[in-house]
């Protein structure tokens, strides 16, 4: 049978503990669950009544809105595709995409084989790993104004309005009001978060991250149902990686729009939209460091004990069953490996070719000024000489003297710039 546990205290982990005869250690695992890393213990206890296998993963799942937004990026991306190949007008702008990643650390335990076919899964707190979208609002002065226009005064309905009677001390006023406002940000930033936490715990669910096993089983005919334990588990296993497929999608496809608004050149908002490119890089970078433990360490010993160093073709249906699923564990988590590490070497090129242009966007505006600097050179060196409190200055007295101060001038500046064009 199945026993799911979410978010246990530990007062139910070591009832549980009890009543299965786990061993103390997977009991201090489980007590612990969202602070420890992927890890396992396959190794059998020598006083158990029961012999458990033990395994800790770092589980991921998108909410609603992510899910949406994915699906319609899909569509967008086969509609483009199709009418390329019509050669029709494609639009090549990627719609918005929500990025909303719950994370949640899980535990999976299965008894060895000749014992009662039991599994026991455990799922501890979810948090948002990133919650955020790729469609930036313009912050131009046009947005800015619209919205200073739309505050207005509110006013009774027969136009009334009344005065203070009273002399008014700005002073105390200005300071309630930062209060006030302090207090009113502080109870949004709480709000805010219990409710990010609500919908995080809502998205972890255990109607929601098993959904497709619980369809399968029920089933009568199904081969999940009549499967072994065993299956059951190389199933949940596969139900978490293939979740990591759906979140590097995600993020792909958030990423596309962003590159694909910051190649153009009047964009309003490219420091904020970097700024989400350098955020999901952040995100990836995360990811990788939660999943690089379980695949170096964990996968290896998990396919030793499936396939108990017999690798080869046998007719034991959940036998072969469970070998297609751990080969999908192992695609999925390469697959999923390989296009993170692609994703985040994609981001540090977006950043870099941002701050590559930024830079050539300064040394383009002080290569100007040097120009002009260089070309009004002649004309200070000019003004400098005859600007002094000589007694004796013949020029000053010429009769057509004013004239040949301007004539020298652009004589000289015309020398001095086609130097400059000979020399570039």
């Amino acid at each position: 049978h199945w026993v799911h546990a979410h978010k246990p205290t530990k007062t139910m982990v070591l009832a549980l503990g009890q009543q299965h005869h786990l061993r103390i250690h997977a009991q201090g695992v489980l007590c612990r669950l969202q602070a420890v890393h992927p890890q396992h213990n396959f190794g059998s206890a020598r006083l158990a009544q029961l012999d458990w296998y033990l395994m800790t993963f770092p589980a991921v799942v998108l909410d609603e809105l992510a899910k949406r937004s994915l699906e319609n990026y899909k569509n967008w991306q086969n509609t483009a595709m199709a009418r390329a190949r019509l050669h029709q007008e494609v639009d090549d702008e990627p719609p918005p995409v929500h990025v909303g990643v719950v994370t949640f650390a899980v535990a999976l335990l299965w008894t060895a084989p000749g014992r009662h076919n039991t599994v026991i899964s455990m799922s501890g707190d979810a948090e948002y790993h990133g919650k955020w979208t790729n469609d930036v609002e313009s912050t131009g002065p046009a947005s800015l104004l619209r919205k200073m226009c739309c505050q207005r005064r509110k006013k009774r309905l027969d136009g009334y309005e009344p005065l203070a009677q009273d002399e008014i001390d700005l002073e105390s006023l200005e300071t309630e009001r930062q209060m006030f406002s302090h207090k009113e940000t502080t109870c949004m930033d709480a709000i805010h978060m219990y409710s990010a936490g609500t919908q995080a715990e809502k998205e972890a669910s255990f109607e929601n991250v098993f959904e497709d096993i619980l369809l399968l089983l029920a089933e009568n005919n199904s081969l999940l149902r009549m499967g072994t334990h065993v299956q059951l588990a190389c199933r949940i296993l596969l139900t978490w990686t293939t979740a990591y497929v759906q979140v590097v999608q995600l993020y792909e496809a958030a990423i596309s729009r962003m590159q694909h608004l910051l190649a153009q050149k009047d964009h309003p908002d490219k420091e904020n939209l970097v700024g989400k490119v350098s955020r999901a890089k952040l995100e990836i970078t995360s990811l990788l460091r939660s999943l690089d433990p379980f695949i170096t360490y964990v996968l290896p010993d998990f396919r030793d004990l499936l396939t108990d160093g017999n690798e080869e073709c046998t007719f034991d249906l959940p036998w072969v069953i469970r070998m297609h699923h751990l080969v999908d564990i192992e695609n999925n988590l390469r697959q999923v490996t390989q296009e993170l590490e692609a994703l985040q070497n994609l981001c540090d090129s977006i950043i870099g070719e941002y701050d590559r242009k930024s830079a050539d966007k300064v040394n383009n505006i002080l290569n100007f000024l040097t120009i002009i600097t260089f070309l009004i050179m002649p004309v200070q060196i000019l003004t400098g000489v005859y600007g002094m409190n000589f007694e004796v200055m013949p020029e000053l007295k010429w009769k057509n003297g004013y004239p040949h101060y301007f004539v020298f001038a652009s004589f000289f500046g015309t020398l001095v710039f086609a130097t400059f064009l000979c020399i570039y």
